[in-house]
């Protein structure tokens, strides 16, 4: 009788301990793939700043210190608001936003 009750006890215990490690393995391959779901997230998200230099938008991307695209302009015909706003920069999350402030600039 001790020993039926040793077995069972034991194999309920094997059960807990493989139930255990699974589930461990599961969460594991859930905040892998989180993680990278946040970074693909992140990267399609591109950070733009529209600004104005001189007779150019400058288009700069994230920290680059370089313009990644430049469109000529008329700063004399644009309000003064539009000058200031500009010359402190314009920041769009994503490209369509970035085109639409550029479309709305130079048109």
């Amino acid at each position: 009788m001790v020993k039926k009750f040793f077995l069972l006890f034991s194999a309920v215990a094997a059960v807990i301990v493989l139930t255990a490690v699974a589930y461990s393995s599961l969460l594991d391959d859930y905040e892998e793939a989180d993680a990278s779901v946040r970074t693909s997230d992140t990267a399609e998200r591109q950070m733009y700043l529209v600004k104005l230099n001189g007779g150019y938008l400058d288009v700069y991307r994230g920290e680059e210190d370089e313009p990644y695209r430049s469109f000529p302009v008329s700063p004399a015909a644009m309000s003064e608001y539009d000058r200031e706003l500009l010359s402190e920069g314009v920041p769009a999350d994503s490209e369509a936003k970035m085109r639409s402030i550029i479309e709305d600039f130079t048109s």
